[in-house]
């Protein structure tokens, strides 16, 4: 024990030594070793950081990352989350394991392949062109002294994931951007929120029930998930031309009648997949290009 101890110490020393080296760059990129080097030296720090502190997170962090990583991949478990992949049915908050591999197998082999992602550069290019005009316009009109750059992004992002993942006239005509906006930002508080039940597991939904938080909750997914089902619904439609170009929704619907896959993929999958898409894509490019207050 005392042997394997040193050893792990004294790499610890060299570690906290060559970060302290005074011919090291300061253009190096600041590690983890770089903040707990500064916090050591902040005297306005909540508490003293020593060096055997330093050493101990490295420890935990061998512990953590290589010992028990599949322990602790995992993002922690919430209500809300819950809720909006569909009991954890997507890729991004499912836990690790075999479903959580068999997703990650599908998204790369069947929906992110160059392949898929080469046959809507057309979409891109087209896109990248309405937005340069767009702004080279606003730009030449002298009484237009603002150009709304947050909004333009946004479009433009989002016109691009709803063709691929959706279709064009489901992105253009039921995917408004003022009104996903809206309910994407009031999903978005609602997940960030205090959610009892989450602390509290025995007691805490009365508390969720009496604050609002379940109302709020199933508000928002009631209007994602209506969208979904609208999309779902156009896509199995018999009025829908088999000419249109195939899009995500149309490779999931089919991966769904594939007796061969390799799991079941139901109804509730490809809802899960688009809440990805809505809450890690375009929900993220609509908060980036907000402006900040």
């Amino acid at each position: 024990m005392e042997k394997s101890f040193d050893k792990l110490d004294k790499f610890s020393e060299s570690v906290i030594q060559e970060h302290l080296d005074p011919s090291r760059s300061s253009l190096d990129h600041e590690d983890l070793t770089d903040v707990l080097i500064a916090l050591s030296n902040d005297e306005n720090a909540p508490f003293h950081l020593s060096r055997d502190h330093i050493k101990a997170v490295f420890m935990m962090a061998k512990e953590v990352l290589k010992v028990h990583d599949t322990k602790c991949c995992s993002r922690p478990d919430s209500y809300g989350m819950r809720k909006l992949s569909y009991n954890q049915k997507d890729i991004s908050f499912s836990p690790y394991g075999d479903y959580w591999r068999e997703m990650r197998k599908l998204c790369v082999i069947e929906l992110f392949t160059v392949k898929r992602v080469r046959s809507f550069q057309h979409v891109r290019d087209r896109e990248i062109a309405k937005l340069v005009n767009d702004i080279s316009i606003e730009a030449s009109d002298p009484n237009n002294k603002f150009i709304h750059l947050d909004e333009k992004i946004l479009t433009f992002a989002k016109n691009i994931i709803c063709e691929v993942a959706f279709g064009t006239n489901v992105g253009g005509e039921k995917f408004k951007e003022n009104e996903i906006k809206k309910t994407l930002h009031e999903a978005m508080i609602v997940i960030s929120g205090f959610c009892a039940a989450d602390f509290f597991p025995y007691y805490g939904w009365i508390i969720d029930l009496l604050t609002g938080f379940h109302r709020k909750m199933k508000k928002s997914f009631d209007k994602l998930d209506k969208f979904s089902e609208s999309v779902i619904q156009e896509h199995i439609g018999p009025s829908r031309s088999r000419l249109d170009h195939e899009n995500l929704t149309d490779v999931l619907i089919a991966l769904s009648n594939d007796e061969n896959a390799p799991f079941d993929l139901t109804k509730d999958h490809i809802k899960a997949v688009f809440m990805y898409i809505y809450m890690c894509r375009v929900s993220s490019i609509a908060n980036t290009s907000s402006p900040q207050e």
